[in-house]
């Protein structure tokens, strides 16, 4: 059972100069004024950070100036002016050493007010102590929390910042220099609290008191580890918190460690868990290895993997991934198809759904691996897609013996009718643009689809056309850019040759 009266023994019963001194200064050196007024014609100012009064000239209101007794830069009010609602308000962490035991870290935290809508000469800075805290090293963190000086203490569940709570409204700061002193001479001096820059540290010392193994997780390079685990981030099962050891900690052996360390890699939970994972299943992954099939344990990449184990066990598999990532980037250093694990992934889950499909034989290794992932999920796509579109081609076929009237050659270019969804599905890839779309139309004659090519390269697709209502409404090529010089006069000298109406005049040309 909570001893309350036990906890607050820890605590010193007053705020200190020091503190106060700390508040002023730092927490609430944005709070200063210089109050101005008037006698006859003399304008005066006084200084609310050191209570002096003293003759001014020109002071603005709102403006910044420096008081000439305590060299403090304040901000001028006019004292005539309305003050009913200038109350500033701050909050403010201090740690320091437990005054029971000086191994047990504590902190307070304290609600500053000053209050100008009155008088400001009196105006003084109220303290209130509103949450206390308590690091005790393998034991966790406790703490204790209230309103206001007349409210009841009450325990939260779980230790958090008021800074972001029940002081998210104020302006927060947390006095660092304190934890430097606090820490020294104590377990937690080592737990590197200072790489983890989260609010005002409470909740860095709460996980550094209740697992001894942040220290080492910290030293190591596994910081990502402790930033999931504090802010509620998924861990994956890949820490043993109360672990004794750093092989129970992170459930590998001291050669493994090593091996971690040496690959230089950035090593997130799901990573070192990815690598636990394959220990079990037998892909024995390397840690870079680790790190690219570590979306496997998200999901839906977790449920697609577990479709994919009728074909082959999962070892062979994300060997095979590894595989054909590692020679992607060996063959293909300067244009490469795969930059990710989860890239290749993707393409194989989807090149096993398009075997299935075309009813082709995945008991085949050759089928089931092919040595060449890319080029294979290509010719697969291809024919899946002509399996579909095989309506919509018998459509576009069924034009095609009126749309040849439009084919035409001039200056080294030729003009042809787009020969069907497959040709439209592969110009807009080569092109980077999307003429594919466009097949559905095509095929119902809403719209007609040619394709120009240079006469010695007349399967490289080269600008793409679009004529409807016997108007040229756009002619793109590379990534949708606009006709060259040389193909804006093709397409003109088109338009003249075989758009022209009945009567010899020009259509509309849009390029």
């Amino acid at each position: 059972m909570f001893d309350e009266k036990a906890f607050h023994a820890h605590f010193p019963i007053e705020i200190s100069d020091e503190i106060k001194d700390y508040i002023t200064n730092c927490a609430m050196d944005w709070s200063r004024y210089l109050f101005t007024h008037r006698e006859g014609r003399k304008q005066w100012a006084f200084c609310t950070n050191c209570k002096k009064e003293h003759p001014s000239d020109g002071l603005k209101h709102g403006k910044m100036a420096e008081c000439p007794h305590c060299r403090a830069t304040a901000t001028v009010k006019a004292s005539g002016r309305g003050r009913s609602t200038l109350v500033d308000r701050a909050y403010m962490l201090w740690y320091e050493k437990s005054v029971l035991n000086p191994e047990i870290l504590i902190a307070r935290g304290i609600y500053a007010v000053r209050d100008y809508t009155k008088d400001y000469r009196k105006t003084e800075t109220k303290l209130v102590t509103i949450a206390l805290y308590l690091f005790e090293y393998g034991s966790g963190g406790r703490m204790l929390v209230r309103d206001g000086p007349s409210s009841k203490w009450w325990s939260p569940k779980n230790v958090r910042s008021e800074a972001i709570h029940s002081m998210n409204y104020v302006r927060s700061y947390f006095a660092r220099h304190s934890i430097e002193a606090a820490v020294k001479g104590t377990p937690f001096q080592y737990c590197q609290w200072e790489l983890y820059d989260h609010h005002d540290r409470v909740m860095v010392f709460d996980l550094a008191a209740r697992y001894r193994c942040i220290e080492f997780l910290s030293k190591i390079g596994l910081g990502p580890i402790v930033v999931a685990k504090l802010t509620g981030q998924a861990t994956y099962g890949a820490i043993n918190w109360n672990g004794s050891t750093p092989e129970k900690v992170l459930r590998i052996s001291k050669a493994e460690i090593k091996a971690m360390r040496n690959a230089k890699l950035s090593i997130g939970a799901r990573t070192l868990r990815s690598y636990q994972v394959s220990r079990k299943d037998g892909s024995n992954l390397d840690w870079e290895g680790a790190q690219q099939l570590s979306f496997l344990l998200e999901t839906p990449y977790k449920e697609d993997l577990q479709k994919l184990l009728v074909y082959a066990p999962v070892w062979q598999i994300k060997n095979y991934i590894i595989k054909q990532l590692r020679k992607d980037a060996k063959n293909y250093r300067s244009q490469r198809h795969y930059n990710s694990g989860q890239n290749v992934f993707t393409d194989y889950r989807d090149y096993l759904n398009e075997c299935k499909e075309l009813g082709m034989d995945l008991s085949q290794e050759h089928v089931l691996f092919p040595n060449n992932l890319h080029s294979a999920h290509q010719k697969t796509m291809r024919k899946v897609k002509i399996k579909a579109d095989a309506a919509l081609n018998a459509k576009i076929a069924a034009r095609l013996k009126d749309l040849e009237r439009y084919r035409f050659e001039h200056s080294g270019l030729i003009l042809r009718p787009a020969a069907s969804s497959i040709e439209l599905f592969d110009e807009g890839k080569a092109l980077n643009h999307c003429v594919g779309g466009y097949a559905d139309r095509y095929a119902k004659g809403e719209t007609d689809l040619f394709v120009i090519r240079r006469v010695e390269q007349p399967d490289q697709p080269f600008y793409t056309m679009e004529v409807r209502n016997g108007n040229v409404v756009q002619c793109r090529g590379q990534k949708n850019c606009v006709p060259t010089p040389e193909v804006k006069a093709f397409v003109e000298m088109f338009v003249s040759k075989k758009l022209l109406t009945k009567k010899r005049t020009r259509v509309g040309v849009a390029v």
